[in-house]
């Protein structure tokens, strides 16, 4: 799976280099730095661990940010909130220097534009794909329910923050729906989200009004999803 996902990569191996991985068995620790990690292949190096039971949660969130920054970036934005939540969650990954612009005015994008919410798709199959493989399967530190639904949150709220209030209302519910669609319990989605709330409305005081109903409206988005499928 390794050798046939690099060749779509941006990286050019020569022969010599991808020989091991066509002709031998290559032990799990090289795979992981001789290839996964070289070539930005980020959901590999969370499969790898969780096959190896490697419990190294620094790598673990380390992973999780890349992989999901891949899905957004190159990106522009033309909210400062916006762009200063996408610099917070690239800090910690592998990414380096990471495209993230901020757009004066009317000036027009010439890429990827974060308020189309394209990546949202890009996002949700990724996490899917990947709980659907390691979440069940044994321990589960390779998916950490709350810090990924910290960082689906906080994708969501950026994305509430550019396109405003009205728009981002469609979204309530998003960050436990991918939770759920990749194999999260319901109950444990819940629990997440409430302890990722705590620590934030900790952080803040709660003294942002608009938030703290956003909180609520997602909590009943979350029990009346719950009820439906019980």
């Amino acid at each position: 799976r390794v050798l046939q996902t690099i060749s779509s990569t941006k990286y050019e191996l020569s022969s010599e280099d991808i020989r091991p991985l066509q002709f031998g068995l290559v032990g799990a620790n090289d795979l992981l730095n001789d290839f996964a990690i070289p070539c930005d292949m980020y959901e590999y190096c969370l499969l790898l661990l969780h096959a190896c039971k490697h419990q190294d949660v620094v790598h673990i969130h380390q992973f999780w940010k890349s992989m999901l920054c891949e899905e957004i970036f190159p990106c522009y934005t033309r909210n400062e909130q916006a762009y200063l939540s996408l610099r917070g969650l690239a800090e910690g990954s592998l990414l380096e220097n990471p495209t993230i612009v901020l757009l004066d005015g009317n000036e027009k994008a010439v890429g990827v534009l974060f308020e189309d919410g394209n990546w949202m798709k890009a996002v949700e199959e990724t996490v899917v794909r990947l709980g659907s493989e390691v979440y069940g399967s044994g321990e589960n530190f390779a998916f950490p329910v709350e810090f990924v639904t910290s960082c689906l949150e906080k994708l969501r709220c950026a994305y509430v923050a550019a396109v405003g209030a009205l728009e981002g209302r469609r979204t309530i519910g998003w960050t436990y729906s991918v939770l759920v669609s990749a194999g999260v319990e319901h109950v444990t989605a819940i629990r997440a989200y409430e302890q990722m709330v705590e620590k934030e409305n900790h952080s803040t005081m709660g003294t942002d009004p608009n938030r703290r109903l956003e909180q609520i409206q997602s909590v009943i988005y979350m029990l009346e999803a719950f009820d439906s499928a019980a």
